[in-house]
């Protein structure tokens, strides 16, 4: 994935480390994502949205949210690429195609997004009723995060409190 110079800069002051150390323990993404995980415990600042890419800044909001939740690394970054792609999409275009048009976990998706972050906006409990066991079923089907389907209604939980906090007002492009 590769780090901006500004990223390396701002892990290295957020977690004490040398510029070095925290080039190596980012080559490989898993280990990229535990390091965005140990920053966000130190604690993160609406204006570090400004030191880092809008993907990175998601995952620190994301982790932070579910530091305490026991949630696997794997399941964090894929609510966090989740948000990434389908925020500011769903944001711009209020578009209900979008959600009916697809399937399976891309569906469940486009659910928990708007469930979370749009339900004042967007009536999705009297459009689709069943949101929530639509939103379980497309996440069971991901074998290699199999307790996300059980932990989807903490997930929009998790999101709504960061929505509620405005966390995400700063992002304009993703």
């Amino acid at each position: 994935m590769g780090l901006s110079r500004l990223e390396i800069k701002y892990i290295t002051k957020k977690l004490v480390v040398p510029d070095i150390t925290v080039v190596k323990l980012t080559e490989d993404d898993r280990d990229l994502n535990l390091l965005l995980n140990e920053v966000s415990i130190r604690g993160i600042k609406r204006e570090d949205r400004l030191k880092i890419s809008s993907l990175n800044y998601i995952k620190l909001v994301v982790y932070r949210y579910s530091y305490d939740t026991g949630f696997d690394i794997n399941e964090k970054t894929y609510i966090a690429q989740t948000v990434y792609l389908h925020y500011l999409p769903i944001k711009n275009c209020f578009d209900y195609n979008l959600i009916t048009k697809s399937r399976g976990d891309e569906r469940s998706r486009h659910f928990l997004i708007v469930a979370s972050f749009f339900s004042d906006k967007i009536p999705i409990k009297i459009i689709y009723p069943n949101y929530k066991k639509e939103i379980v079923e497309g996440f069971s089907k991901l074998e290699k995060l199999p307790n996300l389907s059980k932990n989807s209604q903490n997930w929009e939980d998790i999101l709504k409190e960061i929505n509620k906090k405005n966390w995400l007002a700063s992002l304009e492009k993703v």
